[in-house]
């Protein structure tokens, strides 16, 4: 079981708060070696329970929750000449409402059902996989007001990858997959219209919307020796309907409380980039030290009119030194953001910034609790960062300098 909640202001209005409550129960179970078959079944349940109320001026104005329940079995089965693999089920049930002057979804209830497989098998030095899932997904909106009449919409996707990782030597293998993947709308993306506070947006989806469809492969090397690890990989993603929320140039409302309008709609996309990241042993003694190094890159292109999509983020560059000793921890960590200047249609560029973190923790074990008290600062240098894929970069930017102490509990 876990909880949490929160109160906490928006960016997007000063007035405002969001009272936030979360709760999950899990449960999960395994039956191992069993002498037919299927020699292992895996089995959980989960149970989320999340609302928010937003406050305005201390009065709730509207009240969203979330209700939902996923099951999922999964089963081992015995070799099949070269190939061991599993297979399954999910099923899920999610319960959206929002009830309010501020509400810009209606209450939709969303329940899926999917069947799963995926495969494995090793020939010499090559190792191949291969998956699949079908889903049935079916989103009933009860409308009402400036929703309309109720509606139901209802989607069956398929999905399969396929890949292989050959070993070059023993300490580097080289992956790649190809794949196929279908998704159903979510219920904003069908279903959202009104004025959505914490975007500081007027959003309006589209019940006419087909499921996204897209074609992708990548490749990727990877290293490892001793401590010492790194990958880097490339990939591409193109898109037969890329469902996206765009700015429609308009804006709704009243005079004195006008939002920018931005509508979901489906386009003919393509995503290129890459992704690397490495791990070194620098010193080894009185402790460890490691230096992380990362980066990443994408570049995301509407195929229906070559303009760039919304809100995707620029150039990243990273590197940090990290710390051990026994149950005391250390770390230092630089990021460096690129600016956008490859922006969609109406959306403005963003500058580059520096952040700069650092941390310390200390674990303790007491008996049968597990206590890790922290001590982190975000943002040492007060720099000025707007995160370009935010739909809130224009009207604020991160938190500048700022302590966070924390401890947390487990057992």
């Amino acid at each position: 079981h876990s909880s949490f909640n929160a109160n906490y202001g928006i960016v997007a209005e000063e007035n405002v708060r969001i009272a936030m409550n979360s709760a999950r129960w899990d449960v999960a179970g395994e039956v191992r070696e069993l002498d037919t078959f299927v020699q292992g079944v895996k089995f959980k349940y989960g149970y989320t329970d999340y609302g928010h109320e937003e406050l305005a001026d201390g009065v709730t104005e509207t009240t969203f929750k979330n209700k939902g329940v996923e099951t999922r079995i999964e089963a081992t089965h015995a070799r099949l000449g070269p190939f061991t693999g599993v297979f399954g089920m999910q099923l899920t049930n999610v319960d959206f409402s929002a009830l309010g002057a501020e509400a810009f979804v209606p209450q939709v209830e969303t329940g899926t059902q999917a069947l799963f497989l995926y495969e494995e098998a090793t020939f010499g030095e090559v190792k191949l996989t291969f998956g699949g899932r079908g889903e049935r997904t079916a989103l009933d909106s009860a409308g009402g007001g400036q929703f309309g009449p109720a509606q139901t919409r209802k989607f069956s996707a398929q999905s399969g990858a396929m890949g292989a990782l050959y070993s070059l030597n023993q300490n580097m293998v080289l992956a790649t997959n190809l794949s196929y993947t279908e998704r159903a709308p979510s219920y904003a993306e069908l279903f959202a219209k009104g004025r959505h506070v914490a975007t500081s947006q007027y959003e309006v989806g589209d019940p006419t919307l087909a499921k996204e469809q897209s074609n992708g492969a990548d490749v990727q090397l990877r290293w490892r020796s001793g401590a010492h690890s790194a990958s880097i990989g490339g990939y591409t993603n193109r898109f037969q309907n890329y469902i996206g929320l765009f700015n429609s140039g308009d804006d709704v409302g009243s005079n004195h409380d006008l939002l920018p309008e931005a509508k979901f709609r489906a386009v003919q996309a393509g995503f290129q980039g890459f992704e690397t990241e490495g791990k070194f042993r620098v010193a080894e003694g009185a402790g460890s030290l490691d230096l992380k190094l990362r980066g990443d890159y994408v570049r995301a292109t509407n195929r229906d009119t070559g303009a760039p999509l919304p809100r995707i983020a620029p150039l990243r560059l990273g590197a940090g030194l990290d710390y051990r000793i026994g149950n005391f921890g250390a770390s230092l960590d630089v990021t460096r953001a690129a600016g956008q200047n490859r922006v969609a249609p109406g959306e403005l560029r963003t500058g580059s910034y520096t952040l700069t973190d650092a941390a310390l923790t200390w674990r303790i074990k007491a008996r049968a609790l597990n206590l890790e008290a922290t001590l982190k600062g975000n943002n040492l240098f007060n720099q000025e960062a707007r995160v370009h894929a935010s739909p809130l970069k224009d009207i604020a930017p991160l938190p500048g300098r700022g302590l966070l102490v924390g401890l947390r509990v487990s057992f």
